[in-house]
């Protein structure tokens, strides 16, 4: 099994874990909107907790800088797909249907969590380097994952012309046009349709049947 490599600590001054971990929640909401509406660098951490409704000085309680924040975000963007997959497959012993359901799960989570998903692509290269090392590392694991499965369940696939890795990539990449194109993709098609849609250009391109 292909483990995911460790997060890193943010430093919190308040003792109290459930507090902090709903004010992070709270914290991580209001700058996700602020980010999407003015861009990391023009988001300033006082917008930000004027949407949650708190002082300056108390945001810097819970995270100790801007940097925090959107390491946070795209920390929870990538545990989010991780663990949607992680719990899809638990028990599941069929490859095939190992695939199928790591292939959906991680579609589903990725659309669900676009604007997420739309914050690693457009600022992840504002994260320091221990930052970006740590967030490219969990998705170099992710993708090995599901290279993994692919090599493993779905080898009339895999040719000289369309390798495990190239096949991997599509899948952990083509998703995230719910969030890249979402601006032309909500008028085409939305929710669980393009999810749908997704996963079944996926399958197919697999030359897998998820009914079977």
């Amino acid at each position: 099994m292909v483990e995911m490599p460790a997060t890193r600590s943010v430093v919190s001054s308040v003792k109290n874990a459930d507090l902090v971990a709903e004010r992070r929640e709270q914290i991580l909401r209001a700058a996700i909107e602020v980010i999407l509406m003015r861009g990391f660098h023009a988001a300033t951490s006082s917008e930000i907790a004027d949407r949650v409704g708190i002082a300056q000085g108390s945001l810097y309680n819970y995270v100790r800088s801007k940097g925090d924040i959107l390491y946070l975000i795209c920390d929870e963007a990538v545990s989010r797909y991780h663990d949607a997959v992680a719990a899809a497959i638990e028990g599941v012993t069929d490859p095939r249907q190992r695939l199928v359901r790591a292939i959906r799960a991680a579609v589903e989570a990725q659309v669900r969590h676009r604007n997420h998903i739309l914050i690693v692509m457009r600022e992840g290269h504002a994260l320091d380097p221990q930052g970006q090392a740590l967030i490219r590392d969990r998705v170099d694991s992710f993708f090995d994952r599901m290279k993994a499965m692919v090599t493993e369940c779905a080898p009339d696939a895999v040719s000289a012309e369309a390798s495990a890795a190239l096949l991997a990539e599509i899948i952990t990449y083509l998703p995230t046009m719910a969030a890249m194109r979402r601006w032309r993709l909500r008028q085409e098609i939305g929710g669980q349709a393009l999810v749908d849609s997704l996963c079944l250009l996926l399958f197919r391109m697999l030359q897998i049947d998820p009914d079977v």
